[in-house]
């Protein structure tokens, strides 16, 4: 099944800034979201393309089942909301359950066609994505939250993927290997680790692409767009191992494959 050219999946819309640069880039959108409380913001927010046709907004969770269970919203930061109640509630953060309707991915691929690009970001199941790809229904590219960066290259790889990159989430740089291996040498502690990734995160404050400024947050360019070289499986994995071993609590990872 080839890629639809126009067409994006953004799987954990959340505050919905990457649905609007990606509706920016003249792309045609289905959004994914499974906090409920945040449906009615979004659906206000993208009024005008869900009524032209360019914007899907599907109000459901991504699972390994069809129908409906339980999903807990963090009160204090959207994004963190997850099935995985310990996800939700991390740091001692209030949090509450809510039914939600949930989907299988396959169900998505069947309903819409296979995306140019797909972006998941959904807190837990992320993996459960990739799973329900197969290589003929692929994306060309797919991005994911790093959850166990060498499982999640394995099962890329699986589906015919042999390109990588690890993206910074606060600075949307992929970081090199020396610099990755002097924040996790034992020599550095773990607060001159952070305001290194502050000072970088600063000096590339002005991320744009053309006229589109990225919101904090927010997860980036995609495809051919994204900072660094393409690394093959084993170098995206060396890179992987490396920033484990000093994992910020305020930095995060997406793995990008094309």
């Amino acid at each position: 099944m080839p890629a639809q050219p126009d067409l994006i999946f953004d799987l954990g819309v959340c505050n919905g800034d990457d649905s609007a640069y990606y509706l920016h880039k003249g792309y045609r959108v289905v959004g994914v979201e499974a906090n409920p409380l945040l449906i009615p913001k979004l659906s206000r927010r993208f009024e005008a393309e869900i009524a032209s046709g360019r914007y899907v907004l599907l109000p459901l969770g991504i699972a390994d089942t069809e129908g409906e269970t339980e999903f807990w919203v963090c009160d204090g930061h959207a994004e963190w909301s997850s099935f995985d109640r310990s996800i939700a509630s991390r740091g001692g953060a209030r949090h509450h359950a809510e039914m939600v309707r949930t989907s299988r991915f396959r169900s998505l691929l069947k309903r819409f066609g296979t995306p140019k690009y797909c972006k998941i970001d959904i807190e837990g199941n992320d993996n459960l994505c990739l799973k329900d790809m197969s290589s003929s229904t692929r994306p060309d590219y797919v991005s994911v939250e790093v959850i166990c960066a060498g499982e999640q290259v394995r099962l890329l790889q699986a589906l015919g993927y042999t390109r990588f990159k690890l993206i910074s989430q606060r600075t949307l740089r992929q970081p090199g290997k020396a610099l990755a291996k002097l924040k996790a040498s034992a020599s550095i502690l773990p607060p001159f680790s952070c305001v290194m990734t502050a000072i970088e995160a600063r000096l590339t404050r002005r991320r744009f692409d053309g006229n589109w400024r990225f919101p904090g947050g927010s997860s980036g360019p995609f495809g051919e767009n994204t900072h660094g070289r393409w690394l093959n499986a084993g170098e995206a994995t060396e890179l992987s191992e490396i920033l484990a071993r000093r994992r910020e609590a305020w930095d995060w990872f997406d793995l990008h494959a094309g």
